[in-house]
């Protein structure tokens, strides 16, 4: 069987229910028996080290939880590369593929890698690949639509076995064209998932597709899509990252990475709050003053 079936499935499925969006939400959750937050510290730029359970102040809904365990840089990571190949891309293929393999030599030995493009639908590229073992990229081509926001929606479906933790690094100009999934499901999809979102915007060289591969059929982007691609990330305590030349996605991609390897995992049972319904997180550190903190911000708390 194909490594992509899986990820179209998921996206034809989440298709279906798009259209009853305001009826009903997706049907995944989050289990509240215990809770990860993952924490960007930082203060004057630079990853704030050695901070404990009793330095951190975690709201949940308003009620202030316990920290059973707090994690910094030693935790494995699983890395989803998502990378834009729709026609707006047309003849940057081979400076992608560079960037691919120089992102992929950052990556620590218990880290793992893969990546997803399209076509005319979402591809895995390899698969799973552990750090350090040769990546196939013969089949990487530019695609014929743009569906953006079902490669976001299908990076962000991965859950990482225990003792893992999930980065997508999505690296694309924002503009979704003839995909299934809306921004709205992407946001939605960000808020409940265990992943944190970096959105690497890179500027697109054809932005009206005159040389695309044929047949394609120009339509505009989704009103405010970019917008809630933007809000998905931050809702998951990741960030934006605007590089303005093509070397520069390769740095960009470096400090996502950076700041998610330097970053807390802190583990708590919710107490003093109702396990269904969304959760409001909250968290501070109250011994570093003017701190600048980036935290997952809400998850869904299933029965």
């Amino acid at each position: 069987m194909s490594r992509r079936a899986p990820l179209v499935a998921a996206v034809v499925l989440v298709a279906a229910s798009d259209s009853l969006a305001t009826q009903q939400r997706p049907t995944f959750s989050a289990r509240t028996d215990a809770v990860s937050v993952h924490v960007s510290v930082k203060q004057r730029n630079l990853p704030v080290a050695g901070l404990g359970a009793d330095d951190f102040e975690l709201l949940d809904n308003g009620v202030r939880q316990r920290i059973d365990s707090v994690a910094y840089e030693a935790v494995p990571i699983d890395l989803t590369l998502f990378l834009d190949t729709s026609p707006s891309f047309s003849g940057r293929t081979e400076d992608l593929k560079e960037d691919i393999l120089e992102i992929a030599q950052l990556l620590r030995p218990e880290d793992r890698v893969r990546l997803l493009t399209f076509g005319t639908e979402v591809n895995d590229v390899f698969g799973w690949r552990p750090a350090g073992a040769p990546l196939d990229l013969a089949t990487l081509r530019i695609g014929r639509v743009s569906p953006v926001n079902d490669g976001v929606f299908a990076a962000l479906m991965h859950r990482p076995a225990p003792g893992r933790r999930h980065l997508v690094v999505a690296m694309t100009d924002g503009l979704d064209v003839g995909g299934a999934v809306t921004s709205s499901t992407v946001r939605q999809t960000a808020a409940r998932v265990d992943a944190v979102l970096h959105l690497v915007l890179m500027a697109s060289s054809v932005r009206m597709y005159p040389n695309a591969p044929s047949p394609w059929t120009p339509s505009q982007p989704e009103a405010g899509g970019e917008a809630r691609l933007r809000e998905a990330a931050e809702l998951t305590g990741g960030r934006v990252h605007a590089p303005i030349f093509r070397m520069n996605v390769v740095n960009a991609f470096t400090q996502a990475f950076d700041d998610f390897r330097t970053s807390y995992v802190l583990r708590y049972t919710p107490a003093g709050v109702a396990r269904e319904g969304w959760h409001r997180i909250d968290v501070a550190v109250p011994g570093v003053p003017r701190a600048t903190i980036r935290a997952r911000r809400t998850y869904f708390g299933g029965s």
